[in-house]
């Protein structure tokens, strides 16, 4: 008995898979320096105002960072920043700030002098 073979057709080719970008990729893609996460108590500094702050991440130029209340600053402002655990007490600019939820706020500082990586 004669087998009878059939042959396959050929597998169709798959396009590339699409691969999303979520905005926050391209905002570390715009920074001009590699910043890296530091989980560490912070108070800024403005006038006689002492405001609570953690830090997101930091780099030589500036630091990201989290805040539990509503602060009284306007991107522009100049504060002093005082992390003690790193030793590192700097005068910057608030650069963006903006609500993350009701006790939450997120803001990301430059500093007028830079550091050292």
């Amino acid at each position: 008995m004669e087998r009878l073979v059939i042959p396959r057709p050929p597998r169709p080719t798959l396009p590339a898979p699409i691969v999303a970008i979520s905005s926050r990729q391209k905002e570390r893609e715009r920074r001009r320096e590699p910043r890296r996460r530091e989980r560490e108590v912070l108070v800024l500094l403005l006038n006689s105002e002492v405001i609570p702050a953690r830090t997101v991440d930091i780099s030589p130029r500036g630091i990201g960072l989290e805040l539990r209340e509503n602060p009284d600053l306007k991107p522009g402002q100049q504060v002093v920043l005082d992390i003690h655990s790193l030793r590192l007490r700097k005068r910057a600019q608030l650069i963006w700030l903006c609500s993350q939820g009701e006790r939450a706020w997120r803001g990301g500082l430059e500093f007028l002098e830079t550091i050292p990586a």
